[in-house]
């Protein structure tokens, strides 16, 4: 399955970009963990450069963003946030994004 995702620019604008599978957006991971720093010259040039996310079909998205490379937030169309220690977690937790069923169960 193929998601769109978007990053944020320095002027706090959403920007979306062209569908990714799930090895792309590994791609899209292993890149801003790549270009992570301990120091930014603006806040706004901190969440252009530690902000991202991935959005489906339905609109369910998962946000992720980087604090450090073992303090990422990431937050999900459900209200629900965590706290991830590593790139790994990162990818496992986009996996389940990218694999999981958009269908909610029928009432019985």
């Amino acid at each position: 399955m193929a998601v769109r995702w978007y990053s944020i620019n320095t002027d706090l604008q959403h920007v979306d970009h062209e569908p990714v599978d799930l090895e792309g957006a590994y791609a899209v991971i292993d890149r801003y963990f790549s270009q992570l720093r301990q120091h930014y010259d603006s806040g706004e040039d901190a969440l252009a450069s530690t902000m991202f996310g991935f959005v489906r079909n339905d609109d369910s998205y998962i946000e992720i963003c980087l604090h450090a490379r073992d303090h990422i937030d990431v937050s999900d169309g459900h209200q629900q946030n965590d706290r991830l220690r590593s790139r790994e977690e990162v990818r496992d937790r986009t996996k389940v994004f990218f694999t999981e069923s958009t269908e909610w169960p029928e009432k019985r």
